[in-house]
């Protein structure tokens, strides 16, 4: 087995924006689409778990990448995490004017992540070691709502 980096995508359940004397706060909640990150080493599944995502404003300084995820709830019949993500400010702006507009159809967050296992059979989050993974890079996707017109675009 080998360590290395791995994708995994992330599917919109909802956003949360808030403005308060602090700043602005922007959240996530995801769940985990399609990855070949598949699993945990205990066993666990990782399709379809949810992630709620927390995006701040400015880059600070991590030992690795622009953000982290970390498991908050790891049991046969549950898994959750939470995860940060940093962006630098024109690109924060530009995901708030997003959000706030809303008129996408779909929303997906792509990252990678490591460390990650390599195995025969895909990639492998090994929880024995460590319940959090760095988030290496991100891009997120809107779909947007074109109008339609005639019965065609």
């Amino acid at each position: 087995m080998t360590e290395d980096s791995a994708f995994m995508s992330l599917e919109l359940t909802e956003w949360s924006q808030s403005i308060s004397d602090s700043g602005l706060g922007l959240m996530g909640y995801f769940q985990v689409a399609s990855s070949p990150v598949a699993e945990l080493s205990n066993g666990t599944k990782l399709s379809g778990m949810p992630i709620a995502v927390s995006i701040g404003y400015q880059v600070l300084v991590l030992e690795r990448g622009i953000g982290t995820i970390k498991l908050v709830d790891v049991t046969p019949d549950n898994v959750c995490a939470n995860a940060d993500l940093f962006l630098r400010g024109p690109h924060y702006d530009e995901l708030w004017k997003h959000v706030r507009q809303g008129v996408y159809a779909e929303c997906e967050l792509g990252v990678y992540v490591a460390p990650v296992l390599r195995r025969e059979a895909g990639w492998i989050w090994n929880v024995s070691e460590r319940t959090s993974l760095f988030i290496l890079s991100g891009t997120i996707r809107f779909t947007l709502n074109l109008p339609r017109t005639g019965g065609h675009l």
